[in-house]
Formats: C-alpha cells, sequence, structure tokens
C-alpha cells in the first residue's frame, strides 16, 4: 500500500550506532557510544503514518548472494537456487536456545563450493517454531544488518515467500576436470600496456589501454580512466582463442575488482565471440554472458569470484572479451576495473 509519512517533528538517523541502517524516529536517545533514533509510538504512528487506497504488488529486486551489499539494505530481493545448509535438516527458523535472533545459513551451489548467506529470524516473528524447508528454489525477503551492523542479512516477512519445492543441488567433483588454460598474470611488468601473448589489448575509444599491474607479490590486469583527459574511455581485453571442440564441459572462472567507482555507468561486461579473427575486435560478433563481477557494493580492491561460467554449448574457436567504459573527464565515470585468475576447466 502507498503510505505518505509526515516528517515534521519526527527524526532521521541511525537505528544503533555505527550500523548504517538510516531509519525515521519519533525521539532520539544519547549515551556514551552516540545518538540515535527511537522508535515511533503509537500516537506519532496514528499522526504521521497516513495509508492511501492505492495499492501495487512489490517487485522484488533478483539478485545473487554476491550482489548484496550496504546500497541494497532494506530493499526486498529474490535470491534464486537457494537451499538451507545440509546440517539445518530438521531444524527450526528460531533456535529456542537463543534469547533474541537466530542466524540460519542459506547456499547457492557454486561450482565446486558453496556460496553463502545468512538469514535471520527474530523471537517474536509469527513463524519461529517451522520447520526450515529441505528443498531449493527461490526466497523472497528484506536486506538488514545484524544488531551490531557487522553483517548483511536477509529477513522474512513471511515463510510464504520461501519457495523451496525443487531438488537440492549438487557440487561439481573437482576430481572430474582437468586445467586447460590458466592465465594468472604473475609475470606482469608493473605499469605497462599489457602485451601478453595471445591476448589482444584494444582501446576503441580514448588513449588509454589495459595495464600490467603488480601490488604486494600479486599480478593482475587494470583498466583505468583516472587522468586520461578523454571524454570517452573505451577498453577491450581479449583472451587467446579456445578451441571448444577439444574436450567437453568447458567452465569459464576468474576475478575481478574494482575501486574508485562512482557510477553504474562505469561499466564493466564480459562477451563471447565464436567470429573473432584476432586482430578486428569491433568487426566480430560479440555475445554478453552473465557472470558475477565487482561492483559498488563490493570493497575497493577486493577481488570477486565469477562463478563458475558454463560455456559448453560453444563449439569451434571462442575467445572471451572484457569491455570497460568509462571517463577521464568526468569524475563519475574514472574508476578502475581489475581482472585476475583467468581459468577455464573442462573434461576430456
Amino acid at each position: 500500500r502507498e503510505v505518505y509519512i509526515s516528517l515534521k517533528g519526527l527524526f532521521i538517523g541511525e537505528e544503533r550506532v555505527g550500523n548504517g541502517v538510516t531509519t525515521i524516529g519519533g525521539s532520539t536517545e544519547t549515551d556514551q557510544y552516540g545518538t540515535t533514533v527511537v522508535s515511533l509510538n503509537e500516537n506519532q504512528i496514528k499522526l504521521s503514518v497516513l495509508r492511501s487506497t492505492t495499492t501495487e504488488t512489490i517487485t522484488p529486486l533478483t539478485l545473487t548472494f554476491s550482489e548484496i551489499g550496504n546500497s541494497a539494505v532494506g530493499m526486498l530481493v529474490s535470491v534464486e537456487n537457494v537451499e538451507f545448509a545440509d546440517d539445518l535438516s530438521g531444524k527450526r527458523y528460531f533456535d529456542p536456545i537463543e534469547t533474541f535472533d537466530t542466524r540460519r545459513t542459506m547456499q547457492i551451489c557454486s561450482g565446486f563450493g558453496y556460496s553463502e548467506f545468512q538469514l535471520e529470524t527474530s523471537a517474536f516473528s509469527s513463524f519461529k517454531n517451522e520447520l526450515l524447508p529441505t528443498g531449493n528454489g527461490t526466497i523472497t525477503a528484506v536486506v538488514s544488518k545484524t544488531f551490531d551492523g557487522a553483517s548483511l542479512i536477509l529477513a522474512l516477512n513471511s515463510t510464504d515467500d520461501v519457495i523451496f519445492t525443487g531438488e537440492r543441488c549438487s557440487l561439481l567433483d573437482e576430481s572430474d576436470f582437468i586445467l586447460i588454460f590458466e592465465e594468472d598474470f604473475q609475470s606482469a611488468t608493473n605499469n605497462t600496456d599489457l602485451d601478453f601473448t595471445g591476448w589482444t589489448n584494444y582501446n576503441e575509444e580514448g588513449g588509454y589501454k589495459w595495464r600490467e599491474k603488480t601490488f604486494s607479490g600479486n599480478g593482475y590486469t587494470e583498466f583505468s580512466t583516472y587522468n586520461s583527459g578523454d571524454a570517452s574511455n573505451i577498453a577491450w581485453l581479449v583472451t587467446p582463442g579456445f578451441d571448444m571442440d577439444a574436450q567437453s564441459n568447458e567452465f569459464l572462472n576468474f576475478k575481478t575488482a574494482q575501486h574508485h567507482l562512482d557510477s553504474p555507468d562505469n561499466t564493466i561486461e564480459v562477451f563471447i565471440s565464436t567470429n573473432y579473427n584476432g586482430t578486428d575486435v569491433l568487426g566480430a560478433t560479440w555475445e554478453p554472458i552473465s557472470a558475477t563481477l565487482a561492483s559498488q557494493a563490493n570493497d575497493w580492491y577486493d577481488f570477486v569470484d565469477s562463478g563458475l561460467i558454463d560455456v559448453s554449448s560453444y563449439t569451434g574457436t571462442i575467445h572471451v572479451a572484457f569491455k570497460v567504459v568509462g571517463s577521464g573527464t568526468n569524475t563519475t565515470l574514472d574508476g578502475a576495473y581489475q581482472i585476475d585468475d583467468f581459468t577455464m576447466i573442462a573434461t576430456n
């Protein structure tokens, strides 16, 4: 339902000092740690929170666990292919030995391991004694934080939003796969244009290219538009070719990181081409592929795993390309992206 809130006489601030969750309160209180807002009392709710006759169905934002960041706090999200951890069979949403909240681990199969996130249930919830479902499916919940603000969690409105009717997922067996390509960039020469054998480093717009980088003994590649002086920078980094007929069940994996991103328009994308000739980047047909990529939601310089990307449906020779769009004159678009540990695995 559409709601109007009269802010006159109310307060906006953190609900707990330092937890980063901003809310509307009816008053404030201060202790040795700082000042927080206090919940509206019943009279304030009646006077300030006004219900309209307009109702709408809220459409949740579909995200993966790795895409849930501080910017999503307070949002209704849906996450697919989720199940509760293996050791939670027969457990309930709330553990009776807890006083206030219980956290239950959710997991998504991600290649050889799990991507995990926590579901938190209050001692005051109406569904606290319900059993956790044992299947796999979609959960819709609100992104929030733990009491101390240290961790992000999901909080349910109702167990009707937990639709785990599918079969539990299975991890891949590492012993079934072999490594057919690996580039860890450890041979990088710091602050030089990348010129690794077989790779294409192409600047579509602007003068900057992908650079070889090293830091604390780790090699990687980076594209930054900072101080380029160009209104538009577009740079491609294309891998060597891969013969997809030489093996089966191919999967890609890589890591990306970012720093100084200020806008979602400062983008990185990943593509595959089956007709790239090794030189004419813009003349090839590039198909976008889905991967977990570093974004503003991630901390600077923290490498994010792409997840295993199934490319086994391709035949012939493929190339993978990373494309970054930014600007050296618009300070909201002069962030940087980094790539490391690019691999392809397959079965014989």
